[in-house]
Order: C-alpha cells, then structure tokens, then sequence
C-alpha cells in the first residue's frame, strides 16, 4: 500500500511540473522552425552570443583575450584565447570559426586540451588535434593542428591523451582532394 502511494505522489509531483510550461511542445518546435526557416544561416546564431555580455558570467570575450607577456619573447598578440575559456564558449567559438572561417584566417589563436591523433588512411596523412571535455566527459571539441618543420609522428609529439596548450595561425591546408582549416603551430608546450 505504502509503495502505490509513492507512485501516486510522483505521479502528482510530475504532472504539477509538466502543467506549469507556458507554451506546449508543439508552440516551441513551430516557433524553432519559424527561426531556422527564417533563412538565417545557423552561424549568424552564434555571433550575437560571443558579443553578448551576459552569454556566459565570467568569462571573458573570446576577442583580443592575451596572456600578459612574461617575456619579450611571448609579448606576440593571441586574438583568441581558448585556454581561459569554459567549455560552453569553447564550443561555441569553434562553432563559429567552422562556420564563418574566413573571419578567422590568419588570426592567433591558444587552446589547451588532450592530444589525439589519427592516421587517414585515404590520404596516407596523420592528423592531430588538441581536444577540449566538457565537465562530464562525454563530449569533446577542439581544433586540428599541424606542426611546422621536420616532425615525426610518435619522437616528435607527445602521447595519446597527454595534456597540451597550443598556439597557432588558422590557415587552410588541403589534404588530397579536400580543404580543411587548422592552427599551423611551431611547438607543442606540454602541461
């Protein structure tokens, strides 16, 4: 008896929850389909977030975010500082650079993260990339790079999941027949 009056009480708790939304699940997906079909692209979204002010308290703008120069040698502007950025930015300004990636060509950009890499068999081609986690580590985004110079792939990087801070120029490299953007970086700083 006691048990059936749990599930009665849960049963009141969740429809007392559920009567409290405003609009109907039907209002919301008509209205979202009014603003997709609006024919704005999907990136123009994501724009007016990286302005607001109030997108994300406390965290900084992803423009012109530098690191104060510790020395003459670091003094290079970064304009877009991933690495003091939380995980919701992050995914948000990869977005857009994927989006709109001429805004970003040539510009200097830092990110921290795990390295990974990939052999693409296709085009006989390792490809590597500094990958940033959500909180619950299901979910990942980041950047691919590549490394000036001679490297060789595994004496030259460090290992699989080592943590890493990168710092780099998007440019456009192709890859057989396909163009893909990525930081060209000179080093790979371990953390």
């Amino acid at each position: 008896m006691k048990k059936l009056i749990k599930i009665i009480i849960y049963l009141l708790i969740l429809l007392i929850l559920s009567a409290c939304e405003k609009k109907s699940k039907t209002e919301k997906i008509t209205e979202n389909e009014k603003i997709v079909s609006s024919g704005q692209e999907n990136a123009d979204f994501i724009s007016p977030l990286l302005d607001a002010p109030d997108f994300v308290p406390d965290a900084p703008k992803p423009e012109l975010v530098a690191k104060k120069p510790k020395s003459s040698a670091s003094s290079e502007k970064v304009d877009y500082d991933l690495s003091k950025m939380n995980y919701n930015m992050i995914s948000a300004l990869t977005f857009d650079m994927a989006m709109n990636s001429d805004k970003y060509l040539g510009k200097k950009i830092k990110i921290q993260g795990l390295f990974f890499s990939l052999l693409n068999e296709d085009v006989n081609q390792r490809f590597y990339a500094c990958l940033v986690y959500d909180a619950t580590a299901c979910c990942q985004v980041g950047l691919d790079f590549v490394l000036n110079g001679e490297k060789k792939y595994p004496d030259d990087f460090p290992a699989e999941r080592t943590e890493i801070e990168i710092t780099g120029i998007y440019e456009t490299r192709k890859a057989g027949n396909i163009e893909y953007n990525c930081l060209v970086c000179d080093e790979i700083k371990m953390l």
